[in-house]
């Protein structure tokens, strides 16, 4: 049985996650997920892992792209932030769009989408609040 942990001195460290350099990178779409966001609209997960540059390769980038307003939480909305977001990195991964109804998300769009590559430019800020 293990041992309960008082504080976190008592926790083991699992390596150090520094934040990625700006710059040029590409990804492959590694996960994608419909869900319900902690404000009850709808809501798609998406899990990136980094190809290029390979000192970087592997490591993981999760996006949440929060696709309903608070007039209507459980549809696909085109004003949302997170529609227009989720629209910019489906095009980058050079995913047809024109005509395919909203409803097929996930059984037309969610199978292209997944394994796609797409290059993307990144930059952090930090906040040291």
């Amino acid at each position: 049985m293990t041992q309960a942990a008082e504080t976190f001195d008592d926790v083991q460290d699992v390596g150090t996650f520094e934040p990625l350099p700006h710059g040029l990178y590409q990804f492959v779409v590694s996960d994608f997920e419909a869900t319900i966001s902690s404000s009850d609209k709808k809501m798609f997960k998406v899990e990136y892992t980094i190809e290029e540059p390979t000192e970087q390769a592997g490591r993981k980038l999760f996006e949440h792209y929060v696709v309903g307003i608070d007039e209507d939480p459980l549809n696909f909305r085109a004003a949302s932030p997170g529609a227009k977001m989720l629209k910019g990195a489906l095009k980058g991964c050079n995913i047809q769009l024109q005509s395919i109804p909203l409803q097929r998300m996930e059984t037309v769009i969610i199978p292209q989408f997944l394994g796609a590559k797409l290059l993307g430019r990144l930059s952090l800020s930090i906040d040291e609040r």
